[in-house]
């Protein structure tokens, strides 16, 4: 349904308020969809002035969203939208009272992540880009910095050449979620992966438009939401693993390992930049060394003996590590073969 000038001018309002307080642009990007969701909800009931809108017909919107069946999450962050909506007019004059005031003060609940990643699963899904080539190349370092690092595809997809610091081994995240700056380390393979990236990768999916992205495609651009997510999907599918990983796993899977190698919880919030109250009752702003050193004694792949990293393409038209493949496809047949129950076929993993 088309929204009235009225209610499209309300969404427009609290969305520009929302943007003066410096918040992430997918966040900006939800509580809009939500906003004008509200705004439908209410048209639908013949309501077409906010200044309408009651206790009663609050009561009855909450009523109907917690009978509905869905995720209590997404109720609670819908609920959460009528509060801040209603109580943003109110104060700024739209409305002479608030009827939202009379909602229970509300707070999303922060559970653990049902979607965490085995290490063979991590390990499995690592190694199916095919590092032959570019794209194949530049797939496998994204992976291994999410994995290492556990940033947010909104942060890796921003991130810029001069983001990164090989020298010292760190990344920095100029625009994390709620625009807080941040130091995270690399960690040795990750670190690897995006020097051979940057060394001879990048430089070949380069066009001369002076594009600063650290992740481009073909064509020279940034990469995508979209081509970052399918890509991943892809990878899974490959992989036969059982869980459904998306990017967010990767960030859930870095932080469940970090904890299970005795890093600090204080670590981890710093590292993934949390900055939610809830999440702790102490939060203290580490030296990125301290970090640094955290990382290196608790992430996995920091632990591990070998760390070389296949050279990647030099040039187009080359037969890309061709022995790189040939182990790679070696080692999942002995690995299935393990698998292969008596006289049936390979399980799945």
């Amino acid at each position: 349904m088309k929204k009235s000038v009225a209610f499209a001018a309300v969404v427009a309002d609290y969305v520009q308020h929302l943007r003066e307080r410096n918040l992430a642009p997918t966040t900006l990007d939800g509580q809009e969809y939500l906003a004008h969701r509200f705004l439908g909800y209410l048209e639908e009931r013949g309501i077409a002035d906010i200044r309408a809108v009651t206790r009663e017909t609050l009561w009855e919107y909450a009523t109907a969203l917690i009978e509905r069946p869905g995720s209590p999450r997404t109720k609670l962050q819908k609920l959460l939208l009528v509060r801040h909506l209603f109580r943003f007019l109110h104060r700024h004059g739209r409305i002479l009272t608030d009827p939202a005031a009379i909602l229970p003060a509300l707070k999303v609940p922060v559970g653990l992540p049902r979607a965490v990643m085995t290490r063979e699963e991590a390990e499995l899904l690592l190694a199916q880009p095919d590092l032959r080539s570019p794209l194949g190349f530049r797939d496998r370092t994204m992976l291994e910095t999410f994995y290492s690092t556990g940033i947010r595809s909104a942060e890796l997809r921003a991130l810029t050449i001069y983001d990164l610091d090989l020298g010292e081994g760190v990344l920095r995240i100029n625009r994390g979620k709620g625009r807080k700056d941040r130091i995270v380390p690399l960690g040795k393979v990750a670190g690897k992966f995006l020097a051979e990236y940057v060394r001879r990768v990048r430089r070949w999916l380069a066009r001369p438009n002076g594009e600063t992205a650290l992740f481009l495609t073909y064509g020279g651009t940034p990469v995508t939401a979209k081509l970052v997510n399918q890509a991943i999907g892809r990878y899974v599918k490959q992989s036969r693993i059982a869980t459904r990983a998306t990017t967010h796993t990767f960030r859930h899977t870095c932080a469940t390992e970090m904890l299970r190698g005795g890093s600090s919880i204080r670590y981890v919030q710093e590292l993934l930049g949390h900055a939610d109250i809830s999440t702790t009752q102490v939060y203290t702003r580490l030296l990125p060394l301290d970090l640094v050193q955290a990382h290196k004694k608790a992430h996995p792949r920091e632990r591990q003996r070998k760390t070389d990293v296949p050279a990647p393409p030099a040039e187009e038209g080359t037969s890309f590590f061709h022995q790189t493949a040939k182990r790679s496809r070696k080692k999942r047949r002995q690995r299935r073969q393990r698998e292969e129950p008596a006289g049936g076929t390979a399980a799945e993993v």
